[in-house]
């Protein structure tokens, strides 16, 4: 279980996402009732996304965690067929209105979610596996003046992007990877 993929936080949303491995969808309704309970104490409001049919279905709405990075007002969502969808891109821009702006990234096929090529440490440096994006020249203008640590793509593939931002002096990551 990875507790970053069934739920996101933007503002004051908490939002319950759709799961694309159905083994894995489940998973949710543990974080729903945390999620309810946060939002009790931060005047928070609990979304759910719309109900998924049974199994692949072509209209079903996926939005997994693990694609989305919040970046003040502006929203990143990876997609690589392999988690996120269109339909889910499509419906948080509509949840989250004028607001925020909504990226669509696109990754390689081989990429599960945006984290596993992608981390942003403060607003200007990040580390990033350039290979793991479909079209690396067509980020985000918010992100083409960052400072970036690059991993090869077996770093990648081993979570070497993938960690946790504590503070400005503190991220939890792999150990694997000294020199990141």
């Amino acid at each position: 279980n990875y507790s970053r993929d069934p739920i996101i936080a933007i503002g004051n949303k908490f939002i319950i996402t759709n799961l694309y491995n159905e083994h894995r969808r489940k998973e949710t309704g543990s974080y729903r009732r945390i999620a309810l309970e946060l939002a009790k104490k931060y005047d928070g409001e609990v979304v759910d996304m719309p109900a998924n049919k049974e199994g692949f279905h072509p209209d079903n709405v996926y939005l997994e965690g693990g694609d989305v990075f919040v970046n003040g007002k502006e929203i990143y969502v990876g997609i690589s067929g392999n988690a996120t969808n269109e339909a889910g891109i499509e419906w948080l821009k509509n949840e989250l209105g004028d607001e925020y702006t909504v990226h669509t990234i696109p990754l390689e096929h081989h990429v599960l979610h945006l984290d596993c090529g992608l981390m942003l440490i403060n607003e200007s440096q990040g580390i990033i596996c350039k290979e793991d994006f479909s079209d690396y020249d067509n980020l985000p203008e918010s992100l083409k003046n960052y400072t970036w640590v690059e991993v090869k793509p077996e770093e990648a593939q081993l979570m070497a992007t993938n960690g946790m931002v504590m503070n400005s002096k503190t991220i939890i990551m792999t150990d694997a990877f000294p020199h990141v």
